[in-house]
């Protein structure tokens, strides 16, 4: 590839009490079709200012939209595992199968049918999302591995993250898009409501080492339907 360049630093300027972000190319890696990964499957890399409040000062920070990124795997699986056994008592089973799938999808990821998009700050990660098209063409493309840290939340990364992720399924030409998460997740179903998503099945099912209730939303992603807000009918662990 003839595309280079290094991860993005993240200094800390104190006069002015602010992050400035210096971005540059990844380097390409020897594996080409992983390589691929990094550029395609997140459009291009954007950033956007965001004010936080850490350690009591208000700060302006840069969260930098891309793709695939070496680590990065690990980060999601982490934040997976961490969150849903803090917050619903997953077990072992959930975190396995996140590492699994989502390593198994990025190893597998083909241009135009698949979608990877990640946000960081620095080397933070701040959250992720993808598009799973093997079976666009029967059930569905599927939405999975969308997750904000925590720290992140109100910035606005998850409204982007499912835009964007949207977006690519209508540019894709797919007529409908699916994803499964369970009940409880009600700031993430806002999220999903107010992109269009309706929930189209729910039932009761022991996994995960937990008793949850199961839900499957879907968007109708055909001509003259789709927009937020009008009558169309979401994942965990992706």
């Amino acid at each position: 590839m003839s595309r280079r360049s290094f991860p993005p630093r993240l200094i800390y300027i104190a006069a002015r009490g602010c992050f400035l972000l210096y971005l540059s190319p990844i380097p390409a890696m020897k594996n080409e079709k992983h390589a691929r990964i990094s550029f395609a499957s997140g459009f291009r890399s954007s950033a956007k200012k965001h004010a936080m409040k850490e350690n009591n000062t208000k700060t302006a920070i840069e969260i930098v939209y891309g793709g695939y990124w070496p680590g990065v795997i690990g980060k999601i699986t982490e934040l997976h595992g961490v969150y849903y056994h803090e917050n619903w008592g997953f077990d072992i089973s959930f975190e396995a199968q996140v590492g699994r799938e989502l390593s198994e999808f990025l190893r597998d990821f083909r241009e135009g049918r698949d979608f990877f998009r990640t946000a960081r700050a620095g080397s933070r990660f701040a959250g992720s999302i993808a598009v799973d098209g093997k079976e666009a063409g029967s059930k569905g493309a599927r939405l999975r591995w969308f997750i904000v840290a925590p720290e992140f939340h109100g910035l606005g990364i998850g409204r982007r993250l499912i835009r964007e992720a949207v977006e690519f399924c209508r540019e894709a030409g797919f007529g409908r898009t699916i994803l499964w998460t369970f009940k409880g997740l009600y700031r993430a179903r806002a999220l999903y409501e107010s992109a269009g998503f309706r929930i189209a099945e729910e039932h009761d099912i022991r996994q995960w080492g937990n008793s949850i209730t199961e839900q499957m939303y879907a968007l109708d992603l055909k001509a003259g339907s789709g927009a937020p807000g009008s009558n169309r009918r979401i994942g965990v662990p992706g």
